[in-house]
């Protein structure tokens, strides 16, 4: 956390260096692959697919939604579903730059299959984000966001949580992408590889 952090804050002090400007993007359809490592064995990986649609409210609100499933590769022994709808507000700091603040709001649901029955645990997590994004150039674009997560798990516990990510997007033409993320999301590592698509 305190690598994306510190990312964060040397972004603010970048200097820009596109010839043409270029806004980040906020309204998009990517999908990807999610891998979240496991630190005892990798056998307990979880891996798959996310998908996750952007799009603008006005000039600056915008809102995205996404879903991503996970699961362990042996039968699988248990699995993620993680539903997200966001709503945030953006303030463009100039022609390819920007500042954001968002409300997140999720849903797990997490099934076991281990028993004889498949049991479903279902938790749910409300997030505020701030984030940053820059459009270099023509090329590359860089976001940075950083979130206090609070979770509520099936058993009415509770988790508050500091997290955040940071996503690189190489265009290889005006619309089109591919996308690479790192974040920390419940105390585990989180890497995604997308393609993206502007509109």
């Amino acid at each position: 956390m305190k690598t994306i952090c510190s990312i964060f804050v040397l972004l603010l002090s970048t200097p820009l260096f596109a010839n043409e400007p270029i806004e980040p993007s906020f309204t998009y359809l990517e999908v990807g692959y999610t891998h979240i490592p496991d630190d005892e064995s990798s056998t307990l990986d979880l891996d798959g697919g996310d998908i996750k649609f952007g799009f603008m409210l006005g000039d600056n609100f915008f809102s995205y939604i996404s879903r991503r499933e996970v699961e362990t590769s042996d039968d699988p022994v248990y699995s993620e579903t993680w539903k997200d709808l966001a709503l945030g507000y953006k303030y463009d700091l100039d022609q390819r730059s920007a500042i954001y603040v968002a409300g997140i709001k999720t849903k797990i649901d997490a099934v076991d299959y281990l028993d004889f029955f498949d049991q479903h645990f279902i938790s749910k997590a409300k997030s505020l984000a701030f984030g940053y994004r820059i459009r270099f150039n023509q090329q590359f674009e860089l976001g940075v966001e950083v979130m206090s997560r609070k979770y509520t798990f099936w058993d009415d516990s509770t988790l508050d949580e500091t997290e955040g990510f940071v996503k690189g997007t190489y265009y290889i033409s005006e619309r089109f992408g591919f996308s690479a993320k790192f974040g920390q999301e419940l105390e585990r590592d989180l890497y995604q590889l997308g393609l993206q698509f502007d509109f």
